[in-house]
């Protein structure tokens, strides 16, 4: 398939009384057709019979991986010369055999070998597209191996039919932000390929790789922050505040003690509440 043609040669082996008509039939492969032959036909007469006449075999261009074949390519004579009638004797064989080999294979092909995602950045896009045209249509189903709760897909599957299977699909990955300090995930977006079409379906033919590794990076910090660095009192006089409140969500409560030493050995300030407490 796409690539070089074969040829052979036909003639007669002695003079005929009358024109002879040798027909070439090319049978299908796995019900359609594999390959053809030009021509289909060739003629012999009184004065040509010695000469001999190309035939050329040429495979069928298709787009389905539909594997290799061998074809039995079948010669018949006909004549009104009876010796070269239906009973003519052919050599080697009345029968030719014929290998076809195909130049599709199944496949679903990823863009990429990898894909890295930060809580609150950009997303980030591959494309998914099939190798060959299927015989039916094909579901592609991502899913998350580790925390699905990262991420989010979109779409969470593709699908191709005969007539869009080569046309590349974009698939969307966004890192989930939320408040928790988190080390970096690495996880990974397994396909998997459904079709009734037997030759598509699992995940053995996912290109690179059927599992892609997924990182997922975060953007928290785990501080207790103050909202100033300084603070003045006066016996007497007014009272100063502040606030304190945490930069990422905790996986359980945290208590912040707030101590304020004495000074000249005596208490010169105090602190209400000495403790705060978040959840």
């Amino acid at each position: 398939e796409g690539g070089a043609t074969d040829t052979y040669t036909i003639r007669l082996t002695s003079q005929p009384t009358a024109g002879v008509d040798v027909t070439i039939t090319v049978p299908f492969g796995g019900g359609v057709v594999q390959a053809t032959a030009s021509p289909s036909s060739v003629s012999f007469t009184r004065f040509n019979w010695d000469i001999e006449q190309t035939v050329t075999l040429t495979a069928a261009a298709d787009d389905i991986a539909d594997g290799e074949f061998t074809l039995a390519v079948a010669h018949s004579a006909s004549s009104a010369d009876t010796d070269y009638d239906a009973g003519a004797l052919f050599r080697p064989s009345s029968s030719l055999s014929l290998s076809v080999h195909d130049d599709d294979v199944v496949g679903v092909q990823l863009s990429a070998s990898g894909v890295s995602v930060v809580e609150g950045g950009s997303a980030q896009q591959y494309t998914v597209v099939l190798l060959s045209e299927p015989t039916s249509a094909v579901d592609v189903d991502i899913t998350v191996v580790g925390n699905a709760s990262q991420v989010t897909l979109s779409p969470s599957t593709v699908s191709f039919t005969t007539g869009n299977w080569a046309t590349p699909q974009t698939v969307t990955v966004t890192a989930v932000d939320d408040f928790e300090v988190e080390a970096v995930g690495a996880y990974s977006l397994r396909h998997t390929a459904s079709s009734s079409d037997g030759a598509y379906s699992g995940t053995g033919m996912v290109y690179p790789v059927s599992d892609l590794p997924l990182s997922v990076y975060d953007n928290e910090g785990a501080m207790v922050l103050l909202s100033k660095a300084t603070g003045s009192v006066y016996e007497g006089g007014t009272t100063d505040t502040y606030t304190i409140r945490l930069t990422s969500q905790p996986t359980a409560g945290v208590d912040v003690t707030i101590t304020v030493p004495t000074g000249g050995g005596v208490v010169q300030a105090t602190a209400s509440p000495s403790t705060v407490s978040f959840t």
